[in-house]
């Protein structure tokens, strides 16, 4: 299999992007197929985001820390986007989906939710994907992942957001509508999101 960039998880070694990279790149944009960033180095993301002509995403992940502020997740350090990254994923229209990693309540994430909100924008933060969200599911990231909750994943995170003072529009968005409205985008099914 050809390689396609280079991954944050490993030392870079293909100067980001590969030739075969790019042209899988324009091949989903021909096709309507959504491209997600999320384990790309940030230099094959800042080429991705050069060659592509839709939106992308970047599915799960989260801000990196103040300066100054500890990391409650330091070995998830690499997988975190700094405020000029979540910048220019949303200024090529793309959606930063945020992890719930890290947080120890729904209102943890939806502080986290809000930071990002405060930089890429309300049309380009989602719920993050990657974690187990159903309610018989018994893992670490399932409805029941924060200690003493009882709502269930969705039902505490709108509610958090409700009460950090977002709106239901907001809200909506966030809990699921940017998603809808850029696929609908990227596959052609426009007015479906």
């Amino acid at each position: 299999m050809k390689p396609l960039a280079d991954i944050y998880t490993k030392p870079a070694h293909l100067s980001g992007l590969t030739d075969f990279g790019a042209d899988v790149i324009r091949a989903c944009n021909r096709l309507g197929i959504v491209i997600d960033m999320t384990h790309m180095s940030y230099d094959a993301v800042k080429a991705a985001l050069k060659i592509s002509t839709q939106p992308a995403i970047f599915s799960h992940t989260g801000p990196l820390p103040s300066p100054g502020e500890p990391s409650k997740i330091p070995d998830m350090a690499p997988r975190l986007l700094s405020r000029d990254e979540m910048r220019d994923i949303a200024a090529a229209g793309g959606i930063i989906g945020v992890w719930c990693h890290g947080s120890d309540t729904a209102k943890e994430y939806v502080e986290s939710i809000k930071r990002v909100v405060d930089i890429a924008g309300i049309d380009h933060v989602g719920i993050g994907t990657d974690s187990d969200l159903e309610p018989n599911v018994r893992r670490q990231y399932t409805n029941a992942m924060w200690k003493g909750e009882s709502r269930g994943f969705f039902p505490a995170v709108a509610a958090e957001m409700l009460n950090a003072g977002l709106t239901p529009e907001e809200a909506g968005k966030i809990g699921g509508g940017n998603f809808c409205s850029l696929f609908g985008k990227v596959t052609g099914q426009r007015g479906r999101g």
